[in-house]
């Protein structure tokens, strides 16, 4: 068994194990609290705001003519020009309306750019053809804020562009209303009867 006093020596040297031990115990239980505390702090602070597209950001504060805002969430938009005054619109407008049910669904946003001299015969012909886009005069200085827009003489004229405000296509309304879906890479839908 040993002298008693290699049995001291022995126990001294279990106690310092153990205090050595439980010296760590206290760092890990220490480094422990602090990363759970961190953890905390983490998981109750506001997550980052993710910014919005170029677009949504440019047409946040316009003042549409109607109540109808753009999608912040679109994918794609498309700047339609188009007046009541152009016998072509007037054509292309109802195949517009019935087209926009799937685009706003697929987050594809039309923002109306109307050639009109005035506010009110702009939102007629909206309501004309129960048109339910965010609408905007093609004469107000506020279009300089849409990204990738370009003004065109040729009425209905249709400009695609990307969430970032690339121009995808540039060309008459109705081939870019009947090819929307190659455009913006988008699968067709199946239409409803």
């Amino acid at each position: 068994m040993g002298s008693g006093k290699d049995q001291c020596t022995h126990m001294l040297d279990m106690w310092g194990m153990v205090h050595t031990m439980a010296g760590g115990m206290k760092r890990m239980k220490k480094l422990f609290l602090a990363l759970v505390v961190m953890a905390g702090a983490l998981a109750i602070a506001p997550a980052a705001e993710k910014p919005g597209s170029a677009v949504a950001e440019a047409v946040k504060d316009i003042p549409f003519l109607t109540e109808k805002k753009p999608n912040p969430k679109a994918k794609f938009y498309v700047y339609l020009m188009s007046a009541s005054w152009c016998a072509a619109c007037n054509v292309e407008m109802p195949h517009v309306v019935g087209e926009y049910k799937e685009m706003a669904r697929k987050r594809v946003e039309i923002i109306y750019v109307n050639g009109d001299n005035t506010a009110e015969a702009a939102v007629a012909f909206m309501k004309k053809y129960k048109a339910d886009f965010p609408c905007i005069l093609i004469s107000s200085p506020e279009t300089a804020k849409l990204p990738g827009f370009t003004p065109n003489r040729h009425f209905p004229w249709a400009i695609v562009v990307n969430d970032k405000g690339e121009v995808l296509e540039s060309a008459r309304a109705d081939k870019v209303f009947n090819d929307w879906h190659r455009i913006t890479g988008i699968k067709a839908g199946k239409k409803k009867r």
